[in-house]
């Protein structure tokens, strides 16, 4: 029933991951529509600022993910003051166009002739050489979207799948520890009670110390299997803060002469190495 229950959450993960992404897919194909659509009518205003209202504008190539090219079918003249108030009031309602830079290069040797730059977060953006007419040539004209490196839809998503990730596989080790925990445990002929630090034996309760437990549960859990000093060590006191040095082997000491009743059960000490726990 659990494990039907942990498929379904992540049927349920791997679905809303893919609608997700897939609604990042088609805003991500609008967004290169809408700034070619943007480039297109510059490049059709700048015509009529030449008296052509017939040559084409070419097809506009996006040339990286966020650099686009605008080219033409005829010679042109450039006035940078019309270029920068043309391609302004067609960027000025499209918010993915907040942030560029626009290279004006000759197709000739491919050069940069004229460039600028606009960031709506500085209040006056200094452009240079406004007055310096390009003359009639052959150009293209590359735009340049500056974008945040991270978009906030994927940090949400990333976000809220990470918290139900943590929540979800913290709450699963809680609640496997805890039963690991309170699970009574065979032992030989004595039954272990982890949770109430206790063994009992023919009706007899024998108490443990809280660190006798902990380190017979331990070795309980991995019967037959010998667990190193260190890792007993550590989950027994370091991870709780408190470095030890011979108090393992007290420890081991009051818990065999606690398991001697039952002669079938050992705890072996392999030589510089660990401790397991025997049944024969």
């Amino acid at each position: 029933m659990k494990n039907k229950k942990y498929f379904l959450i992540g049927i349920v993960l791997l679905f809303i991951a893919i609608l997700f992404f897939n609604i990042i897919s088609r805003k991500e194909n609008n967004k290169e529509d809408l700034i070619k659509i943007s480039l297109r009518k510059v490049g059709h205003e700048l015509l009529l600022t030449n008296k052509d209202s017939t040559s084409l504008v070419l097809p506009i190539k996006q040339i990286k993910n966020s650099i686009y090219q605008l080219s033409f079918q005829n010679e042109l003249k450039i006035k940078p003051k019309e270029l920068i108030q043309i391609v302004t009031e067609n960027f000025k309602n499209e918010p993915l166009l907040k942030n560029y830079i626009i290279k004006v290069t000759s197709c000739n040797n491919h050069e940069i002739v004229y460039s600028y730059q606009i960031n709506e977060n500085i209040k006056k953006n200094f452009i240079a050489c406004i007055g310096r007419d390009l003359p009639k040539s052959c150009y293209q004209i590359e735009t340049i979207v500056i974008q945040n490196n991270a978009n906030p839809l994927y940090l949400w998503f990333a976000i809220i799948i990470s918290i139900f990730l943590f929540y979800f596989f913290r709450k699963k080790t809680i609640v496997s520890k805890t039963k690991a925990l309170n699970t009574d445990l065979k032992i030989g002929n004595f039954i272990f009670k982890p949770s109430q630090n206790t063994l009992i034996y023919n009706q007899s309760t024998i108490p443990l110390s809280k660190k006798e437990s902990e380190i017979l549960s331990i070795l309980s859990n991995n019967l037959n299997q010998v667990i190193s000093r260190e890792e007993i060590t550590k989950k027994v006191w370091e991870d709780k803060g408190v470095v030890v040095s011979r108090s393992l082997d007290t420890y081991i000491s009051k818990l065999r002469k606690k398991l001697a009743l039952d002669s079938s059960v050992k705890i072996k000490n392999s030589h510089g190495i660990g401790y397991k726990l025997e049944i024969k």
